[in-house]
């Protein structure tokens, strides 16, 4: 299932609403494929590995899922506006905006 984009510049309040629906399934599907993946990974531990050794690839991939997965989306969308992890919110907030006016004037209706 792919993603879909939503031009948010053009929303009003109920399509706004639609807009943050569609965040939320983005994230189910992310979640889910995460999942799927982690899941398939499991399977290639042999059942007769070094228990101990198992147990610290959980531990140290349960921390990963939990902290670097929500860091590397954010590092992403980042990368893609223009912004730093030093930036303020204030800098973010001018970015984002700079990037969706320009994504505004570039784009064409049918």
């Amino acid at each position: 299932m792919g993603l879909r984009r939503v031009p948010t510049h053009r929303l009003n309040r109920a399509e706004y609403g639609n807009a943050v629906r569609d965040l939320l399934a983005a994230f189910r599907t992310a979640a889910d494929l995460v999942t799927d993946t982690v899941l398939a990974t499991t399977e290639a531990i042999p059942p007769t590995g070094d228990r101990a050794a198992v147990e610290r690839l959980v531990g140290r991939g349960r921390g990963l899922l939990a902290h670097g997965l929500g860091r590397l989306t954010l590092h992403t969308i980042g990368r893609r506006v223009g912004v730093t992890d030093d930036d303020t919110a204030a800098k973010i907030v001018e970015r984002l905006t700079s990037v969706r006016a320009s994504t505004t004037r570039t784009r064409k209706d049918p």
